[in-house]
């Protein structure tokens, strides 16, 4: 009887340590699958943060690309702009220049193409010419060569009045204002200069 209680208790206490034994290894094996939850959670908390920082790279990569894109857009632009302002300077200036180039051609062709010249060098008014002239010298007799209004003028043109005298004259203007202008300029040298005005050659006053 005593023999059944001994191993009546030693199979107890084995069942007691296998259980025992069970307890602990699943408590190791559910720590370990813990641990490997954990570690793969904190794995895929670090991908997702780099994911996040190649992306966060990305968008600033690509901020930047279309900054640099949008500068150099605007300074194309901006060099267009000067290229084209550059452009009507200088057409606008061609025209001027074109303009005054014409004006003065068509200064210079007032006088007839018939000119004629005298014997001392000096342009007779033609019969046909319409426009006005300065008078700097009003003579009774024709000026000769050494005159000093030779010297002070490129290029003479007379009018022989009917009456016989002489008027010696500068200029071809076909506006009585820019003819007013040159007479202010040498009124002061030529203090009984005046205005005369022509029309078809014969003289209007």
């Amino acid at each position: 009887e005593d023999l059944e209680k001994e191993g009546s208790a030693a199979a107890v206490a084995e069942s007691v340590e296998a259980e025992a034994e069970m307890k602990a290894k699943a408590a190791t094996e559910a720590k370990a699958a813990m641990e490997a939850e954990a570690e793969m959670k904190a794995k895929a908390a670090m991908e997702a943060k780099a994911t996040m920082e190649a992306e966060a790279e990305m968008k600033a990569k690509a901020a930047m690309e279309a900054k640099a894109a949008m500068e150099a857009e605007a300074e194309m632009k901006a060099k267009a702009a000067m290229e084209r302002k550059a452009t009507m300077e200088a057409e606008t200036e061609m025209k001027a220049k074109a303009a005054m180039e014409t004006e003065m051609a068509s200064k210079e062709q007032m006088v007839s193409a018939k000119k004629e010249v005298d014997a001392n060098g000096v342009v007779m008014t033609s019969s046909s010419y319409s426009g006005h002239k300065v008078v700097v010298a009003f003579r009774r007799a024709e000026i000769e060569k050494g005159d000093e209004l030779f010297n002070a003028f490129d290029e003479l043109s007379v009018y022989k009045a009917k009456a016989g005298y002489y008027l010696y004259m500068v200029g071809d203007y076909e506006a009585k204002e820019d003819a007013e202008a040159y007479l202010r300029k040498i009124i002061s040298v030529y203090p009984n200069a005046y205005l005369v005005e022509f029309d078809n050659g014969n003289r209007v006053n």
